[in-house]
């Protein structure tokens, strides 16, 4: 009965010690530029995204930042860049980076300048995800997609598995379709799957950036997987760690992260990162 009536005035003291502190300048945002952009070494837009930091306490959307003058170079031709909408800027549609070269990012806004480097290195060489007949039914097909780690390079790995419109074009006569699958057609939902992660070359802490193998059963024939391999500098993978690090995951104890700002490439006191990538895409049919 002491012990019990002991703990009991502990835990009173132990509450009577909390005190409530105000955190100054929480509502308030030091109305920072915020820089998104990524050009690849495919032909097509590629997009710079400007807007404002935000108040650590709020839940409004951010200020896009309209009326920049933005433009990329790699020492020898400048790609302009015109606003689509309100702090989304866009190169024309021809446009596409080539790998070895360095580009820099120039944006000319409120009377200041900002720049961003980063140099584009070639993407993986990865032979294509493998299936094979399901362990549970010899009408559908089974894979494992990727791990995460063992790449002598990083780089950003997404995979996309649909459907096909009509599966009974690859099986025999009178063969039946799943509902699963007749569920899905009428509702014209072909993606089963769209995922995206970051391989490295390490084992990261639990849960950071951690896409372990995984089984998918139940492949139908006709079936594609679309895999699309970006490459990034090692700048750009720490960047993306670092953001993942204070957002997504902290961990806990010796692999926990202390709350700080996320350093990125843009000059001039902005946040945010310009990146650039060599794209690889593979396609495979399930067959």
């Amino acid at each position: 009965m002491k012990r019990i009536l002991y703990i009991f005035i502990l835990i009173l003291t132990q509450i009577s010690c909390i005190n409530e502190i105000e955190w100054e300048g929480a509502e308030t945002s030091s109305n920072s530029l915020v820089v998104e952009g990524l050009l690849t070494d495919v032909e097509q837009e590629h997009i710079v995204k400007l807007s404002r930091t935000l108040p650590v306490v709020g839940s409004k959307n951010p200020e896009m930042v309209s009326g920049a003058g933005i433009s990329i170079t790699d020492g020898t031709t400048i790609f302009e860049l015109t606003e689509k909408e309100p702090g989304v800027y866009a190169t024309d549609d021809t446009i596409k980076g080539e790998v070895g070269k360095r580009y820099t990012l120039h944006i000319q806004v409120d009377g200041a300048d900002y720049y961003a480097s980063d140099s584009m290195v070639a993407a993986p060489v990865i032979q294509p995800i493998e299936y094979a007949i399901s362990e549970f039914n010899d009408d559908f097909y089974m894979f494992t997609l990727r791990g995460n780690f063992g790449s002598a390079e990083p780089y950003n790995y997404r995979m996309v598995y649909e459907i096909p419109e009509d599966a009974s074009a690859y099986y025999p006569s009178g063969w039946q379709a799943p509902d699963w699958y007749t569920r899905r057609i009428s509702e014209n939902n072909f993606t089963v799957l769209d995922t995206t992660y970051f391989i490295h070359d390490a084992v990261e802490p639990a849960a950071l950036l951690i896409y372990g193998e995984h089984n998918h059963n139940g492949i139908l024939k006709g079936s594609t997987f679309t895999e699309y391999f970006y490459s990034m500098s090692d700048t750009y993978y720490h960047f993306v760690r670092a953001m993942m690090s204070e957002t997504e995951w902290r961990g806990v104890g010796v692999v926990g992260s202390i709350p700080a700002d996320v350093p990125g490439n843009i000059s001039n006191g902005a946040y945010g990162f310009f990146a650039v990538s060599s794209v690889k895409t593979i396609e495979t049919i399930v067959e």
